[in-house]
């Protein structure tokens, strides 16, 4: 493939590479040292382009995603790309960097109406190989060579389905809908977004959830509050991109208040508040009471007057696990907890009498968790809280359920003739197949349970274990429902102590929604070929199209190694986007954006202050590592007789830290301090949770580590488990030793099982007990 081959014509130069990121090619030869143009950012911008970008176009109107730009440039060569467009718009942007760690404020910045003169009509239509943009003041800007336009952005708006595009198109599908009137949650990628009365207070907010809005019927205008115990806003970009564009109202509960400062300025159009999370007290003014636990990440909720009784049910929220004890000793009406902290923590729950409810949060672990105690709750899942006293009531109120009342009352009857004869068809091979069958045998199977719950008749319970017995009682809820979460809910009851699911229609049918696609890939090339507009299905198609005839190009520029290792670790940074007001004079500004044969403007070199990450950006290192190779961690210099005793011990042991140990305190640290985990069936995605230099973690043993440069969640994660190994093989050294009475000896096994952690701490622990 040649250069002729990609570029056959003026309008070949531009790369639509994704929503809001374009690339304009400005090169005439493969030899061209910086040939590209970029306007907008893109999360997975090819890094061999980065280093052959000159200029980066900032329009008054806002493009791309500001959180993204730090994955976009090269900070060791800032000084050879510049920045270009009105200097207070450009300024605007750059310092937003800060709310992500990174200063740019002495990048090169080309200020269109003073750097550059204003050029003539003539000049304009005359150019020929210098590439001119013109920065009007409604917002738009062109890029025009040889008299053709290459690229106008407000042209390019008309057939683009962006962010903002999107979130409209589902807002306005929903805005009527009737689905949230009650009290209920819904699990998003981890996160819990709790709505009473149509509208909804989300506890940090999930990534990705334009597919699940759309598929559950959430109005984004009906978010009104955001619980944010930690300062990353990742996640939370998107949406508050599209709440200034529609001068929305949002309050955020943050104890950052310079982030939330800085958030507010950049997105002026958005009546903003703010509030502490800790120890925080709220009224939604719709029924829902919310209040922080002090000196916790976990949170309280209480729905007021809920559906039928107009009972007030109160639940907790366990998201870290600090304070679960005083938790349990409240008088709640149920728990909700992540299963990474219940996977911990569970043995305090054996002997709870409140009612729990395990959240799947990606840890991959949560697929063991057995049995029908405690529920599980799963993601894009309408969950509805009700109260009531007795089984028929549920039936009574859901017509779906009215042939449960014929069940149950067969079972309180005894009667097995007539219990097998109402659930025989729950017993035929095509259940799993029929999704109808599939909700009815879990709604029976509920039903059961729930009169098993609350008999005190042993001859009733005899029958429901007898009738559980003939039908597939291990069923789920996200097993019943399939594809079919967007037209049902799970009702979960309350009732006697206990909870029990039962799914039902919801009310109301989903409008229809214009295709919806939280990220652009082409393993979805087939979906985008189905779309009926066939202006949006040219526009994801050549999406897709462009980022192979960009990689088809770089592949010939084959850039040098060197610029390649230059862009350091895996990008994906926390977000925000400008909306910038266009000047009231209607003037145009006209400035000359040339490609390699461009003058080049130097300044000085922007400084990274960002450069501790967590999760999956772990998850790089461990790759520059090399999955299942031991390298010793580099440690402090310690007096040399301790650190010999410490190789010793290690080499004598032969301790080694394994990346899923690593994986899992890490993991675990992050959720204790506000970040969401990542399933380790997520590791080679990137992960949008970071951590910069100064902030405080509390590690698993309660001490608090303040961020240097250079540290990474992963690196101090695995000091904490080699620590964790050292005293637990120091403990077995001094029981094999001997030299003390029994009894002691006997105490020292009891404290080294309180220190082991891994299988084979449990097996040498079986050895020592053996020998005695």
């Amino acid at each position: 493939m040649e250069l002729a081959d990609i570029i056959k014509e003026e309008t070949d130069r531009l790369f639509i590479i994704d929503r809001e990121c374009y690339i304009i090619y400005t090169g005439s030869s493969l030899d061209d040292e910086k040939p590209f143009i970029r306007i907008g950012n893109y999360r997975d911008l090819p890094a061999e382009i980065i280093p052959l970008v000159e200029t980066i176009a900032i329009p008054d109107k806002a493009v791309g995603n500001p959180a993204h730009e730090r994955f976009n440039i090269d900070v060791n060569h800032l000084t050879s790309t510049r920045f270009i467009g009105s200097r207070p718009v450009v300024t605007r942007y750059l310092d937003f960097q800060r709310l992500f760690g990174l200063d740019l404020k002495n990048v090169t910045i080309v200020d269109v109406e003073k750097d550059i003169p204003i050029l003539s009509k003539e000049k304009l239509t005359s150019s020929r190989d210098a590439f001119i943009g013109i920065f009007y003041t409604n917002g738009n800007f062109r890029i025009i060579h040889e008299g053709k336009t290459i690229f106008d952005l407000n042209d390019v708006e008309k057939i683009a389905h962006d962010d903002r595009a999107i979130q409209d198109a589902i807002s306005q599908a929903h805005r009527d809908t009737k689905k949230f009137t009650g009290s209920g949650i819904i699990v998003l990628d981890g996160n819990l977004l709790f709505y009473k009365k149509g509208y909804f207070t989300a506890y940090q907010f999930p990534e990705r959830y334009l597919c699940d809005f759309a598929a559950l019927s959430i109005d984004l205008q009906r978010i009104q509050e955001i619980l944010q115990p930690s300062s990353n806003f990742m996640s939370l970009i998107r949406l508050l991109k599209w709440k200034n564009s529609r001068s929305g109202q949002l309050q955020i509960f943050c104890d950052d208040g310079e982030a939330v400062d800085l958030i507010g300025r950049h997105f002026a159009n958005i009546r903003l508040t703010r509030k502490t999370f800790q120890g925080f007290s709220h009224d939604t003014g719709e029924g829902l009471a919310l209040r922080n636990y002090p000196g916790t990440h976990n949170i309280e909720a209480t729905y007021e007057k809920t559906e039928p009784l107009k009972k007030d049910i109160s639940i907790a929220y366990i998201g870290s696990r600090s304070g679960i004890g005083s938790i349990i000793r409240e008088e709640l009406d149920g728990i909700l907890i992540d299963y990474s902290v219940y996977e911990d923590t569970n043995l305090i729950f054996k002997s709870v009498s409140t009612p729990l409810a395990v959240i799947d949060d990606g840890n991959e672990n949560f697929s063991r968790l057995r049995g029908e105690r405690p529920i599980k709750l799963y993601r894009g899942i309408h969950y509805e809280i009700r109260w009531y006293n007795a089984p028929d009531e549920i039936f009574q109120e859901f017509p779906y359920l009215s042939s449960l009342s014929d069940i149950t009352a067969a079972l309180s009857r005894g009667d097995r003739d007539e219990i097998a004869r109402l659930i025989a068809h729950h017993q035929m091979p095509d259940t799993v197949k029929d999704a109808e069958k599939r909700i009815a045998l879990f709604n029976v199977i509920s039903a059961m349970k729930t009169m098993l719950d609350i008999t005190s008749d042993r001859k009733l319970a005899a029958n429901i274990k007898m009738a559980l017995l003939d039908v597939n009682s291990a069923i789920d809820s996200r097993d019943a429902l399939g594809d079919n979460r967007s037209a049902f809910k799970v009702i979960l009851a309350f009732l006697m102590g206990s909870i029990r699911e039962f799914i039902v229609p919801a009310e109301g049918s989903a409008q229809t929604v214009v295709p919806v696609f939280d990220d652009i890939d082409e393993k979805d090339s087939e979906e985008y070929k189905r779309i009926t507009d066939p202006k949006l299905r040219e526009y994801y198609l050549r999406i897709i199209h462009d980022r192979k005839r960009l990689q088809n190009l770089l592949n010939l520029l084959k850039p040098s190694k060197e610029a390649e290792t230059a862009l350091g670790e895996p990008r994906e940074l926390i977000n925000r986007q400008t909306r910038l007001q266009p000047d009231e004079d209607g003037t145009v500004a006209e400035g000359s954006i040339r490609g390699e044969n461009g003058k080049k403007r130097r300044g000085k070199t922007g400084v990274l202050i960002l450069t501790a990450i967590t999760a999956c950006a772990i998850l790089y290192l461990l790759a520059q590592w090399g999955i299942n190779h031991y390298r010793e961690y580099q440690l402090p210099k310690k007096p040399l007789l301790e650190e010999k005793q410490r190789t010793d011990l290690i080499k004598q042991y032969n301790i080694k830290v394994t990346d899923n140990e690593i994986f899992n305190y890490a993991n675990k640290v992050a959720k204790r301090n506000g970040y969401r985990g990542i399933a380790s069936s997520r590791i080679r995605e990137k992960n949008p949770h970071w951590i910069y230099p100064g902030n405080k973690f509390t590690m698993l043993d309660g001490e608090t580590v303040t961020v240097s440069e250079g540290d990474t969640l992963w690196g101090l994660s695995y000091k904490k488990v080699m620590k964790k190994h050292l005293a637990f093989y120091e403990m077995v050294s001094r029981i094999r030793e001997g030299g003390k009475n029994e009894q002691d000896n006997l105490k020292d096994i009891e404290r080294l099982k309180k220190l082991a952690f891994t299988e084979e701490h449990h097996r040498i622990i079986s050895s020592l007990t053996e020998k005695r």
